[in-house]
């Protein structure tokens, strides 16, 4: 499931980004802002998403790849313009939300964000305790998904 909202955002940024439309006047900090948070969000979905190292670091490279070509198909839209700026402000909101992610993981008792179980907290927390009670175990398959046993 979070796999589907991944692609869906991501479809969704790449749509906003290639839409006609005047370049963002005034604060000029703020656009920088909106990128960064927009690839934040979307490096997070993907650490989710995504839970080996191999598929997080690809991820994390077709989407630096993505924010730059983006930025470099503005130049050929009306009332857009390729910004160097920009693709760092993408850059930079993927890296922090990935380390950000990477740390949270380093929290003692902290729940692993995996895409395998519930997004609620509490039912996280209760299907943790349950898994180390012996009550329920995941088990992978060979195409890399995670199926629960009693």
């Amino acid at each position: 499931m979070v796999q589907v909202i991944f692609i869906s955002y991501v479809l969704l940024v790449i749509f906003l980004s290639l839409l006609p439309g005047t370049a963002a006047g005034g604060a000029e900090y703020m656009d920088k802002i909106a990128h960064a948070v927009s690839y934040g969000i979307m490096g997070v979905l993907a650490y989710i998403a995504f839970h080996t190292f191999r598929k997080r670091i690809t991820i994390f490279i077709f989407m630096f790849l993505m924010g730059v070509s983006l930025e470099l198909f503005q130049i050929y839209i009306p009332g857009r313009g390729a910004s160097v700026y920009d693709a760092a402000a993408n850059t930079a909101g993927l890296a922090l939300s990935f380390l950000l992610c990477w740390l949270y993981t380093l929290i003692p008792n902290s729940p692993l964000p995996e895409a395998g179980l519930p997004t609620d907290a509490f039912l996280r927390r209760g299907f943790l305790l349950a898994r180390e009670l012996g009550l329920v175990v995941l088990r992978s398959t060979p195409e890399g998904r995670q199926v629960r046993l009693k």
